[in-house]
């Protein structure tokens, strides 16, 4: 399977990952590599408990989700500078993540 991740500040110098396909799942790791191999387990794990749940189908994509996680990815670099004093640079990396599929299966 293959989704859709972004990668943002997280404030005091930790990358964020997100996968907007799959709710909650979200990881972070102090470069955007780690945060990439964080998110990859993540997403193994939100796909055990999917299957443990009887879900025979795993989530599909669609723009609508994706732009959503964009979104809710910006409001937060927003709200980190805002409110937490963060100074960091508003930006946003999407990458394409493979899952093996017997974990999506």
């Amino acid at each position: 399977m293959r989704y859709m991740v972004l990668l943002f500040p997280g404030g005091r110098g930790w990358v964020t990952a997100v996968v907007p396909a799959l709710a909650g799942c979200t990881s972070q790791g102090r470069s955007r590599e780690e945060a990439l191999a964080s998110v990859r387990r993540a997403m193994g794990a939100w796909m055990a408990v999917w299957r443990a749940k009887g879900e025979t189908a795993p989530p599909q994509e669609s723009l609508p989700v994706v732009l959503d996680g964009v979104r809710e990815a910006l409001e937060i670099q927003r709200e980190l500078r805002e409110d937490e004093g963060e100074d960091i640079e508003t930006s946003l990396e999407l990458r394409t993540v493979d899952i093996p599929l017997q974990a999506a299966a």
